[in-house]
């Protein structure tokens, strides 16, 4: 059987988050007895070539680039999370609009005509 891979690339955002994403998928191969290699795949290679490939065993994408590479398989998890809004217990999909303390932006309109920035293309709650 062909190596398999993992790679957290959509959410390492800095060196100590690409460290902690190692360390969990070297504990996630342990315990589930699957061999991981751990690969990086870095700007500016697509995430969309990442997720294609055969070798995939573990990642974190957004639910849009999934649904659609993927249309028959099933995620096996998804974030239940402990905010407001979500039915307590069930996943719960949202995106949150981050500014400064002292932005005068409350609401997506106020950024219109304004420059912002957005994670990836691929990412639904990023982009869309």
């Amino acid at each position: 059987m062909p190596a398999l891979i993992a790679n957290a690339r959509m959410y390492s955002v800095a060196p100590g988050a690409t460290a902690a994403w190692k360390r969990l998928f070297a504990l996630v191969a342990e315990r589930s007895g699957v061999p991981l290699k751990v690969i990086d795949h870095a700007f500016p290679q697509k995430l969309s070539e990442l997720w294609q490939r055969e070798d995939l065993a573990l990642t974190f994408m957004c639910g849009w680039p999934f649904v659609r590479t993927y249309p028959t398989y099933r995620p096996v998890a998804a974030p239940i999370l402990l905010i407001a809004g979500g039915v307590p217990g069930k996943p719960f999909y949202c995106t949150h609009f981050v500014v400064r303390g002292d932005s005068p932006f409350r609401r997506i309109e106020d950024t219109f005509g304004h420059r912002f920035a957005f994670t990836i293309e691929d990412s639904h709650s990023g982009y869309s």
